[in-house]
């Protein structure tokens, strides 16, 4: 037997297939027999079509706007952040550690929030007292604030994070993060299981009455 719906009074009922469009018709004919309230329907169609739209033309606009400052921010501190950039290139020059180096802007509303990071990772290193890394990090202690640096371990990839908020004779808010990749091999480092953690994770299906 077809699916349906009870309509109430003498046993009638509709076929939820065809429910959809006879509630339709029912739209409808009521509409019609309504013109204030097929006006009213209109124009609120009206208005949440022009919303929809007006709103994705203002975000568009806002990352216009958001990426012309990024890209002005950058200009203004191109000098001081080439600067960082070159020395650390040098410094890397003459090893033969894979490394990448990139700087980065956040700018947000107001120039006070605006962040540069200047990011370097290494890999394959021999372990976190090596010639390279031992360079990088003497140079950005020299060029960063007082009791601003810290560090970060990810012991599950043998990686640690070292960060450093340069002075201003740098640039404006700006950090250097250096991620440092020891190899799996390393002679000196290594991860070491210290303990476990047992997480309980909830399962879920759908269940209708």
């Amino acid at each position: 037997m077809e699916p349906s719906m009870d309509l109430g009074g003498g046993g009638a009922r509709l076929p939820y297939a065809k429910l959809d469009i006879w509630c339709g018709l029912w739209h409808n004919t009521l509409m019609q027999d309504n013109p204030v309230l097929c006006k009213l329907e209109r124009n609120m169609v009206k208005k949440a079509l022009h919303f929809a739209i007006d709103s994705a033309i203002a975000d568009s606009l806002a990352t216009i706007v958001n990426q012309r400052r990024r890209i002005a921010l950058f200009k203004k501190q191109a000098n001081k952040l080439n600067r960082v950039l070159n020395d650390l290139s040098l410094i890397l020059s003459g090893t033969t550690v894979s490394h990448n180096l990139y700087a980065y802007a956040y700018a947000y509303n107001h120039d006070d929030d605006t962040s540069f990071t200047i990011a370097l990772t290494l890999r394959g290193i021999e372990g976190f007292k090596c010639p390279a890394l031992s360079a990088v990090l003497e140079y950005c202690n020299e060029k960063c604030e007082p009791n601003r640096t810290s560090t970060s371990d990810w012991a599950e990839s043998l990686n640690r994070e070292f960060r450093f908020k340069l002075t201003t004779e740098f640039g404006d808010n700006c950090t250097v993060t250096v991620n440092a990749y020891v190899k799996s091999d390393s002679p000196t480092c290594r991860k070491v299981v210290v303990g476990t953690t047992i997480e309980e994770v909830k399962k879920y299906e759908i269940q209708c009455d």
